[in-house]
């Protein structure tokens, strides 16, 4: 088993390496314990691997950590001194088909990576055994009571197991605890069917279960993989007439909702692991989560309790089909957008036409107001959904070839290379992207964008400014103004936006991030060659940067995309900011649309030279930044009139204060 330094280091630190003794006795790390180191690690820019060199910052860590008794320093240096348990006990798992993840590879699940990233109580291992590539697909998880009331025990049973089936037949994967009760049944129902596909999360006995004539056989045709979090032999130790491992029952929880995409609690009780680990899911907003009706007379369930806090109620009336697709539907909602509004990079283009954002703003509107989502069309034939009159024949054409088989196959590979390359997808219906745009663009906000870098910038209270220039005409002189003006939006803790097109804009970002400012750059094409050539790195890893496309990443710029980045880079800011402009350029018609929805500040540079296409603005409705005044105090003029009270916006646009008229 080839293992890396830093996953050496990681398991000598927390893993029994199949020593029958408790944690406290062999001085191992919990998971609380860990993850402190891992960020005392990450915050020095060391790795688990450099303590084999560097063991002094073991007790550097212990000294600083106020939890953690210095003297146990010494107890993890002889921890990493196990070379040779390390070695005996991987070569023997190893020889019965195990592995093991650590979450620095390559191939940990992504959506633990991005769900549990700095989560307090992650653990760094997963222990398995099956087709670990499984853990990749996301699916459906099912978890409920392992006793329900006696007589009971069909109503539920069945129901889970029937789920079961129902996602082998429609290809979801089933991902369950493993324990007795709801969890078996629903993984049995799926692996009893024909194409089945099941992840068992287990607490412990991980070598047990996957000997045992249960599962055999599943492991074999590569339709099963089982993980835990512990070695493979841990058992529930008792000491001092206590369980070990019983918190890995409670942990294992989380593990099970976040390698899903969507969730279903078929029966809680009031107290215990169910709903705690519902109720966590709910805080987090990892999946969302479904839940079956109980029983009146089942008067210890928890169902009830869950959708109170939030989760949804399964409708009665409708068939265990129609609950799977319900259940799912937000993950191919986001499949279905991605398909109908981006080409894939192995797509040719003079075969296929994605929807652009005019396309997609009239089309989604005429879902509105019907019992059909997008998600509704992965399912069914378009014609079948949309009746004739709600589409052109020629949109009803392209639809059902953009949702074809083949390019569904194809889109869970092109979903890897954004994630490989640092790119995360957020449609209009996820919490991160950004609202403002949904409110100012309305249906044509963009129906998904792609984001690199500090995601929170989206969404920060901190005021944000966007400084557009035009494509000809510049000089010296504006470059450098732009560039002095990103600087002082940086020294004033401003956000600069920029589309990211011209030269003048490029400079302004500039000036921005070499003087420590945060920006949202907009980019119109080429995300993934912007990232590989590394030039942005550095302000990525600073957090001062997120990068945001509304076109697919391997796409070149097109003139509809820009114009499209223009009006998303002034929706995002609360004030906009023209260097130079044309008398119909791009930002001469991102003025006049931001002028049409309103409320958004244009402010003009003056220049000795008249600039025609700035005047234009200006007589529009725009304001001037006058001359005489460095970029701080023409700063402190746009955000102060950002900062006013509407009363005081009123007098300002009446004129009344000399140096805002028009």
């Amino acid at each position: 088993m080839e293992l890396s330094d830093d996953a050496k280091a990681i398991l000598l630190l927390t893993g029994h390496l199949r020593t029958r003794k408790s944690l406290r006795e062999l001085g191992l790390l919990n998971s609380k314990q860990w993850n402190r180191l891992r960020l005392y690690l990450e915050q020095n820019e060391k790795s688990p691997g450099d303590l084999f060199e560097e063991e002094t910052i073991l007790h550097q860590w212990a000294v600083q950590d106020q939890w953690y008794p210095s003297e146990n320093a010494s107890k993890c240096v002889k921890l990493l001194r196990r070379g040779t348990a390390l070695a005996d006990a991987t070569s023997y798992w190893e020889s019965l088909g195990f592995w093991i993840l650590t979450y620095l590879d390559d191939d940990y699940p992504w959506r633990l990576k991005e769900r549990l990233s700095g989560h307090k109580e992650a653990y760094p291992v997963l222990y398995g055994t099956g087709d670990r590539s499984l853990l990749q697909h996301g699916g459906l998880a099912v978890v409920g009571s392992r006793r329900p009331p006696e007589d009971l025990e069909d109503y539920y049973f069945d129901y889970a197991r029937s789920l079961g089936e129902e996602a082998a037949e429609e290809e979801v994967t089933i991902i369950s605890g493993g324990a007795t009760g709801v969890d078996i049944h629903a993984m049995q129902g799926s692996l009893k069917k024909a194409g089945g596909i099941v992840i068992g999360v287990l607490t412990h006995r991980l070598l047990e279960q996957a000997t045992s004539i249960i599962y055999r056989d599943y492991l074999e045709e590569d339709r099963l993989a089982l993980v835990s979090l512990v070695d493979p032999e841990i058992n529930f130790f008792e000491v001092n007439d206590r369980y070990v491992y019983g918190p890995v029952a409670m942990q294992r929880n989380k593990y099970i909702y976040c390698l899903s995409d969507s969730a279903v609690v078929v029966r809680s009780g009031e107290k215990g692991g169910t709903i705690r680990g519902a109720t966590e899911n709910l805080e987090k907003g990892w999946v969302p989560l479904w839940v079956k009706h109980s029983k009146e007379h089942d008067e210890q369930a928890g169902n009830k309790i869950i959708v109170e806090k939030g989760a949804q109620w399964f409708p009665e009336t409708k068939e265990i089909k129609d609950h799977l697709h319900l259940a799912l539907e937000e993950r191919d909602i986001r499949r279905a957008v991605i398909l109908l509004t981006v080409n894939l990079s192995s797509d040719r283009s003079d075969q296929l036409k994605p929807l652009d954002f005019k396309e997609w703003g009239k089309f989604a509107k005429s879902l509105w107001g019907r019992d059909v989502t997008p998600a509704n069309l992965i399912h069914e034939p378009y014609d079948k959904i949309l009746k004739k009159g709600y589409q052109s024949d020629r949109l009803g054409e392209r639809i059902p070839g953009l949702l074809s088989p083949e390019r569904q196959n194809r889109l869970p590979q092109e979903k890897k290379n954004w994630r490989k390359a640092g790119i995360s997808v957020l449609t209009r219906r996820d919490k991160g992207y950004p609202k403002i745009l949904k409110v100012k663009l309305k249906h044509e906000s963009p129906a998904l964008v792609f984001v690199s870098g500090n995601l929170g910038l989206l969404a920060s209270d901190q005021k944000k400014a966007a400084i557009l220039g035009a494509k000809r005409n510049i000089n010296e002189t504006d470059l450098s103004y732009a560039h002095s003006f990103g600087t002082a939006l940086a020294r004033e803790g401003r956000v600069l936006i920029s589309p990211n097109v011209t030269k003048t804009e490029k400079e302004a970002v500039r000036g921005a991030l070499e003087s420590g400012g945060k920006c949202v750059v907009l980019l119109a094409g080429k995300l993934q060659e912007i990232l590989s050539d590394g030039g942005y790195d550095k302000y990525l890893d600073n957090q001062q940067l997120v990068l945001l496309s509304a076109s697919a990443p391997h796409a070149a710029p097109n003139y509809t995309v820009s114009r499209q980045h223009y009006d998303i880079a002034c929706s995002l800011s609360d004030a906009v900011v023209v260097v130079r402009s044309g008398k119909n350029d791009m930002v001469a018609k991102c003025v006049r649309s931001c002028r049409k929805r309103g409320g958004l500040p244009i402010w003009v540079r003056k220049t000795e030279r008249d600039i025609s296409g700035n005047e234009l603005i200006v007589k529009q409705g725009g304001h001037w930044l006058l001359n005489g005044k460095n970029e701080f105090f023409r700063l402190r003029d746009v955000f102060d009139y950002v900062d006013a009270p509407d009363w005081l916006q009123h007098q300002k646009q009446l004129s009344m204060f000399p140096r805002y008229g028009r």
